[in-house]
């Protein structure tokens, strides 16, 4: 995949909402405070706290053996997803926050925003063959006083962009659609669709480009059957290589992954031929399912799809099943740090969707992801292996982008027929 080309992409936005009634007049985004800015030249040299990568370990586990269960060529951010409830957490007190911490595996409130921010740093890229972006940002409907604490929490521990906007005005959505445009170089434009009573929404992005540091042989590329199921199979183009690396050969299936440039790698599981995807989440915790722990350095022979997928999905029912429920019920949600309730109508403010969009790529340069998902408020080399492990990946897998130095997993998904895109 060429580093020129466009990326495939997902993003993570948040819609706060309440009875409110409309502004008055038209106007443009305005932007309250300083524009953030991005880590400095050092910022490989930060560190995330062990405690929040090992809860987010916890979280891509829990939430994402929800949403592979909910679809096929399903892609997921759950980078991305924390990052959006991370800052809806800062804004939230009661047991709302009491939810939202629990979901995201911490206890203690006041930490996890620059707990956050030294991750932002540690997961950021900008080398010339691996690109890691994040991006957040506010979008406040005028005429509604939102706390500085919180408007400010936002800008220095998540390098938020704060902004003050004309809900009413025609082109106010495309505002933000905008934004994420431009954060995703173009890849996406989403329809943001603001409601009568959105006070707020929090976008993050995440942007991914990386070249593998091998890259495959093209002219070793050809056409084989992918079996959907044992009996239907489709015609797929297949990239080739040998490589040494870590795998994982388990009783079920076998974890094999390739690095690219920049200390990220993207990670295959392969269920054995007598197991599904649905078997082996049942039978297994999807931690441990993606753990190398237990990785040997071996030969690997690929045998990789080339794919791109799109996904679109609703999330609440995710963050519902592991326990985000008072957050959406209207005059229960507390919300509270984010502006004076008492001064909105009906006095509340609560979530009232989320969902994501993600799509994702690779080729026999690289791989090429970004993300998009709304949430709604409302009121050194080693010696040659002897034993050599064949990945061939023509029935469904699972598959995913992890960082190296923390651990944190950027995409996960699962990958049911590649000639479907």
């Amino acid at each position: 995949m060429k580093f020129g080309k466009r990326w495939s992409a997902a993003v993570l936005a948040a819609l706060l909402t309440c009875t409110l009634p409309g502004c008055a007049h038209a106007g443009t985004a305005v932007l309250a405070g300083e524009k953030p800015q991005m880590p400095a030249e050092d910022y490989w040299q930060a560190e995330a706290e062990p405690a929040l990568c090992s809860a987010m370990e916890e979280f891509t586990g829990r939430s994402g053996a929800l949403v592979l269960l909910s679809g096929e060529n399903i892609c997921y951010s759950p980078v991305s997803l924390y990052y959006a409830l991370a800052m809806t957490a800062s804004g939230a007190a009661g047991q709302t926050e009491a939810e939202l911490l629990g979901v995201l595996g911490v206890e203690d409130a006041a930490e996890l925003p620059g707990q956050m921010k030294t991750l932002y740093q540690a997961l950021y890229r900008d080398e010339k063959h691996c690109r890691v972006y994040l991006a957040n940002s506010l979008w406040m409907r005028e005429g509604v006083d939102f706390y500085d604490s919180f408007t400010a929490g936002a800008a220095k521990d998540f390098y938020a962009g704060c902004y003050t906007l004309d809900f009413e005005a025609p082109r106010a959505a495309d505002a933000m659609s905008d934004w994420v445009n431009e954060q995703t170089r173009g890849l996406l434009q989403p329809k943001i669709q603001l409601q009568p009573e959105t006070i707020l929404v929090l976008l993050n992005t995440v942007y991914f480009k990386a070249n593998w540091v091998d890259a495959f042989d093209a002219g070793q590329t050809r056409e084989e059957p992918f079996y959907r199921t044992a009996e239907d199979a489709a015609a797929c183009d297949f990239m080739h290589s040998s490589t040494c690396g870590d795998a994982v050969a388990a009783e079920g299936y076998t974890l094999a992954s390739i690095p690219f440039e920049g200390d990220v790698e993207m990670f295959f599981l392969l269920p054995d031929e007598n197991k599904s995807i649905e078997s082996l989440l049942a039978e297994h915790d999807l931690s441990n399912l993606l753990d190398m722990g237990s990785a040997q350095y071996r030969n690997i022979e690929w045998s990789i799809p080339k794919f791109s997928v799109h996904s679109d999905m609703d999330l609440r029912p995710v963050l519902e099943a592991l326990g985000v429920k008072e957050a959406f019920v209207p005059g229960t949600a507390d919300l509270s740090r984010m502006c004076d309730l008492s001064t909105l109508p009906g006095g509340t403010a609560y979530l009232s969707e989320v969902k994501q969009g993600t799509a994702f790529s690779i080729d026999e340069e690289g791989a090429e992801a970004a993300a998009y998902t709304e949430i709604a408020v409302g009121s050194g080399s080693a010696a040659p292996p002897d034993e050599t492990i064949t990945m061939t990946l023509n029935r469904p897998f699972l598959y995913g982008l992890r960082d190296e130095r923390t651990g944190v997993v950027l995409f996960l998904g699962r990958m049911d027929d590649p000639a479907r895109t």
